[in-house]
């Protein structure tokens, strides 16, 4: 996806919501059931969240001892989930311990452009702007439209550089078929991630939702006019 870093961590689950509110609530039975199934599993990050005296490496290793012999009761497939978590350390200056639980996501999602770009951030944070602009580079390489990791490797790169505005980016408009695929990518990560994506909605409107919107856009559309498309 072309993504932006503006409180990233959060708009998907906005754009969630506010896809549910577009469209007619009907919960389907079989629906209910893999829900029902996600939902019975345990929440790895809450355990790690209670063993708060733990060591951060210790709690990796739980992360995975747990993985290794009990891997059907806890959500191991959570990535947004961790990445919650990585930055919850990060807003409280725990850098380190943010660093551990990005360094776990990459090893867990090795092809997630945002958790080597999540890493990326904790180093430019921590002051290491080599292994920042290493890792930001990563993020590139399998996400060319990470707009975040390629403003983020110009800004290292050229510190004397006036930034481009966001209203400059939000102006720009890209080919009406990256839009779609974005909205494509975005629907089916949030069927992925979210255990209760169609508890109240049936998939073929879940879909029905997303499609009406790829019907509003053109190559004219701009990237603010798209990020509008996909909050309504």
């Amino acid at each position: 996806m072309m993504t932006i870093k503006i409180s990233r961590i959060y708009v998907i689950a906005l754009t969630f919501m506010c896809l549910l509110s577009c469209v007619n609530n009907k919960p389907l039975v079989s629906s209910a059931d893999e829900n029902a199934a996600q939902t019975s599993k345990l929440s790895i990050v809450e355990l790690l969240k209670e063993k708060k005296d733990l060591p951060i490496k210790e709690k990796v290793a739980l992360y995975y001892k747990l993985k290794n012999e009990n891997s059907g009761a806890y959500t191991f497939k959570d990535e947004l989930q961790l990445t919650l978590y990585g930055y919850s350390f990060l807003w409280e200056n725990k850098v380190d311990e943010s660093m551990e639980i990005f360094k776990l996501i990459i090893a867990e999602f090795p092809n997630s452009s945002n958790a080597y770009d999540n890493l990326a951030e904790a180093y430019l944070k921590k002051g290491n702007k080599e292994l920042a602009l290493e890792y930001y580079g990563k993020a590139l390489a399998l996400n060319p439209e990470n707009i975040n990791a390629g403003d983020q490797v110009e800004r290292i790169q050229f510190p004397g550089r006036v930034p481009e505005k966001p209203a400059d980016k939000f102006a720009k408009t890209f080919a009406s078929e990256k839009y779609k695929a974005d909205l494509d990518q975005l629907g089916n990560t949030l069927l992925k991630i979210h255990p209760n994506a169609l508890k109240f909605i049936s998939r073929e409107a879940f879909w029905k939702a997303i499609e009406m919107k790829k019907a509003l856009i053109t190559d004219n559309t701009t990237y603010g006019e798209f990020a509008w498309h996909c909050s309504e």
